[in-house]
């Protein structure tokens, strides 16, 4: 089996688009973790396949206002960018991973 190439590598961001109350802000606040991470990414120099932003679903629960909205950063980005969502259950980030992994090998 060969190696696999950056062509063949995705990088995958799991993301959680909701606030918590009992945790506090670190440096960056909850609401700019993922804007953030993209911009981060946008400026290293790489040679990625795709980013893969897979965001945890917990339906009934109220999203950090524009979240999700990463059409702009994408645009910034060397590579594609795909925002997915995946179920939240007690297997913790697990769960994302292999749904990324199955949605991407599809």
């Amino acid at each position: 089996m060969a190696a696999p190439t950056s062509a063949d590598v995705a990088y995958v961001i799991l993301a959680s688009p909701y606030a918590t109350r009992s945790a506090k802000d670190g440096f960056v606040d909850a609401a700019s973790v993922l804007k953030l991470h993209l911009w981060v990414l946008a400026r290293l120099p790489n040679a990625l396949a795709a980013v893969l932003v897979v965001l945890a679903n917990h339906p009934g629960r109220e999203e950090l206002p524009g979240y999700a909205d990463v059409r702009e950063d994408a645009k910034r980005l060397h590579c594609p960018l795909h925002l997915m969502r995946a179920p939240n259950n007690t297997l913790g980030s697990c769960t994302p991973l292999l749904s990324a992994s199955e949605r991407v090998r599809r």
